[in-house]
């Protein structure tokens, strides 16, 4: 059986607010983990929809009082399983991370969180990069 896997690669450049929240940063990759209840998501991207699938993604970022991280969140929409492997970052060296291929079932939603960085007082982390296979 022929494997057919659909791809997405984006840069964007979407200016965000340093917007403080008294919670510190997630746990980052490379495991995909269920979104938190309550954690503040900040200027998130538009919901989109991976081509030729039913699987919704959008990026956004959380920020701390001194550190900030970029998130993916992914939605399985299709009445099967998909495995799907991706990875986020913001504009900060050493802030892109991706997680594991894995198995998201029909109607949950995952998490991808990038690694944490330092920003200082007053900084605009924008998302920088993001990826998503699903196959």
């Amino acid at each position: 059986m022929r494997r057919r896997t659909k791809s997405l690669t984006a840069l964007t450049g979407a200016a965000l607010g340093a917007v403080l929240f008294a919670a510190g940063p997630a746990v980052a990759a490379p495991y995909w983990q269920p979104l938190p209840a309550g954690l503040a998501l900040h200027n998130c991207t538009a919901t989109n929809t991976l081509p030729g699938t039913n699987v919704i993604y959008q990026v956004c970022v959380v920020i701390g009082r001194s550190s900030a991280q970029s998130v993916l969140i992914v939605k399985n929409q299709q009445s099967t399983n998909v495995r799907i492997r991706g990875g986020s970052g913001l504009n900060y060296t050493g802030s892109y991370a991706s997680c594991y291929e894995s198995t998201l079932s029909p109607g949950y939603r995952t998490v991808c969180f990038a690694n944490t960085v330092s920003i200082p007082a007053g900084a605009n982390p924008t998302v920088w990069q993001y990826d998503l296979t699903v196959g």
